[in-house]
Formats: structure tokens, C-alpha cells, sequence
């Protein structure tokens, strides 16, 4: 039977964290885990001209990184996708 777990929190509250080691536990017993993130279609759309113009991947992992863009990344998804696309 397939589960959907789902994880909220704010950001770098540890949700890819709780990602990694829950689906290395699952893997040891036999189990497969996927990782599916809202916000992953948002930063594809917006990776390219980031690291044109910032030379910051969209999918950083470093904090001050993520911290200069997530700005630019909430506007483009709440001020232009929400109004472009309610979905």
C-alpha cells in the first residue's frame, strides 16, 4: 500500500532533513521514497535567470544564498504566478 507523509514548516526548518533520513530508513526495510516539493516547478522557471543574473542556483543549499534569493522567489510566485495562474 503506497503512504503519502506530508511535511510543512518555515523555511530551513529541516524538511528536506527529515527527507533524507526518513527515506534512508524506509530504504533499509525495503521501501522506496519520493520527495515532491511545491516550490521545485517555481525555482525551474526561475533557475536559468538566476544564475545569469546572480550566479546563485535557485536549488542553493547554501544559507546566505537562499537568503538573497527567496525574496525574488516568493514575489515571482505569489505577485506574478498567482495572478497569471490560480493553480
Amino acid at each position: 500500500m503506497n503512504r503519502l507523509i506530508g511535511v510543512t514548516g518555515f523555511a530551513r526548518s529541516g524538511k528536506d532533513t527529515f527527507y533524507e533520513r526518513s527515506k534512508a530508513l524506509l530504504e533499509k526495510s525495503g521501501k522506496k521514497a519520493y520527495r515532491f516539493a511545491f516550490a521545485d516547478a517555481l525555482k525551474n522557471e526561475c533557475d536559468d535567470f538566476l544564475k545569469e543574473h546572480t550566479g546563485i542556483s535557485a536549488f542553493t543549499s547554501e544559507p546566505k544564498e537562499k537568503e538573497m534569493i527567496r525574496p525574488f522567489l516568493v514575489t515571482y510566485g505569489t505577485d506574478i504566478r498567482r495572478k497569471l495562474d490560480q493553480n
